[in-house]
């Protein structure tokens, strides 16, 4: 599959860019030339915006529906296959405090 893409004309920009969509080329397998397209376009711009104004504010546009659509639900999946193995669960305090009285 070949993803349509601009990418930046900086060289580390062309290279960050080409690596993440090597990624997101192995993750469309399950996820959908459609929304791996549209990630693409949102990184692309990321970068252009970055090498612009040297502002990372962008890449929320790629990076947020990335986790939360494809890595949130393939980490629940994972805690759910392996829910008898976990002996405590809870926000960073209340796991402090386990591990402490542990």
């Amino acid at each position: 599959m070949i993803l349509p893409m601009r990418t930046a004309t900086n060289r580390a920009g062309r290279s960050t860019a080409n690596t993440c969509i090597t990624d997101f080329r192995l993750l469309s397998v399950g996820w959908g030339y459609s929304a791996i397209t549209k990630l693409a376009a949102r990184l692309d711009a990321a970068l252009t915006t970055q090498l612009a104004t040297n502002s990372t504010d962008g890449h929320l546009a790629w990076l947020v529906p990335l986790l939360e659509e494809y890595y949130d639900p393939m980490y629940r999946y994972q805690l759910e296959k392996k829910a008898e193995k976990i002996v405590f669960r809870g926000e960073w305090a209340e796991v402090a405090e386990w591990v402490k009285a542990w």
